[in-house]
């Protein structure tokens, strides 16, 4: 009955992601918290409403499951689908996330401590909703004005809520953004070694080289590259230049900037790298993308020792 109770949970946090990337417009492949905010200049915060919105998200589904499992339990005659179990939908949900976070190479740009709060929180709600489920006790659900302890449930509830909605706005997710493209300057530094490639571009023309990498290797991470070695297939733009190994598709992009740059200027305006970004890859979102990076790459070698 467990492994029946299992695969009944897997398909519900499925239809879970589904609902929450067509009503809560979550791409999974840029996901960051509960906004996507790597190429956004502007700060974010996250209502109250999204709050409990992820909170109950879980729990709402978890009931609606129960009510599909008790007809599915009649009409076959047995009880495969276990009602204690039905809880684990909420960590399922929430690690099959986390999961993606890691293979996107995401997970140091989350807000951990917010997810996590978001992960217990629901967890508890929906444990205590299917204990209620197993042992039929449903009329705890209503709520009683009397009731001393649902009065102090409420509040510690709203205290949480409130905790995390200043755990999501204090986070400071510049820094991190920051201290990603560092990261992904040091790397591209050491394997092609184009921090010393001054000689040959001039600085506009490498801060549009590291920026077109930073924005690949962000939307390529290493299991995408792997799939595209073993499928022989290429879905991004540097992937597509004919290359031998990832050495000469950078030589190549090098001599793509460097022949339309203007060797005697130190920087570049936005027209002229969204002129460049675009010719490269043919999408305003890309070359809207690359300016931005083009101006953190800037601040970061100029004001920092890399």
């Amino acid at each position: 009955m467990v492994k029946y109770t299992l695969v009944f949970l897997l398909i519900n946090v499925i239809i879970e992601m589904f609902l929450t990337k067509v009503f809560y417009k979550i791409k999974l492949s840029m996901y960051q918290g509960f906004t996507t905010r790597f190429f956004s200049q502007t700060e974010e915060k996250i209502s109250i409403h999204s709050i409990i919105f992820f909170i109950f998200l879980t729990p709402i589904l978890n009931l609606l499951g129960y009510i599909f499992s008790v007809r599915l339990n009649y009409i076959i005659g047995q009880n495969i689908i276990l009602y204690d179990l039905l809880f684990l939908q909420t960590p399922l949900f929430w690690l099959t996330i986390f999961a993606i976070v890691i293979i996107f190479e995401r997970i140091k740009l989350v807000n951990i401590p917010f997810i996590l709060g978001i992960l217990l929180l629901s967890s508890i709600i929906n444990w205590y909703i299917s204990q209620m489920y197993y042992t039929g006790y449903i009329s705890a659900l209503y709520p009683d004005k009397s009731d001393t302890f649902f009065q102090i449930y409420t509040m510690v509830f709203l205290f949480i809520v409130s905790f995390l909605k200043l755990l999501y706005d204090n986070d400071n997710y510049d820094d991190k953004r920051q201290h990603y493209i560092k990261e992904k300057l040091i790397e591209f530094d050491k394997k092609f070694s184009i921090l010393s490639n001054l000689n040959i571009l001039n600085s506009g023309a490498l801060y549009i080289v590291l920026a077109i990498l930073i924005k690949e290797n962000f939307e390529r991470p290493r299991l995408v590259r792997v799939y595209e070695k073993l499928k022989n297939t290429k879905t991004r733009n540097i992937a597509q230049n004919d290359s031998k190994d990832d050495y000469d598709s950078v030589d190549k992009l090098i001599s793509f900037v460097g022949k339309r740059t203007n060797l005697q200027n130190s920087d570049l305006d936005s027209t002229i790298i969204y002129k460049i970004a675009r010719e490269y890859n043919d999408s305003n979102s890309y070359a809207q993308d690359i300016i931005f990076l083009y101006r953190k790459v800037k601040v970061i070698l100029e004001n920092e020792n890399i």
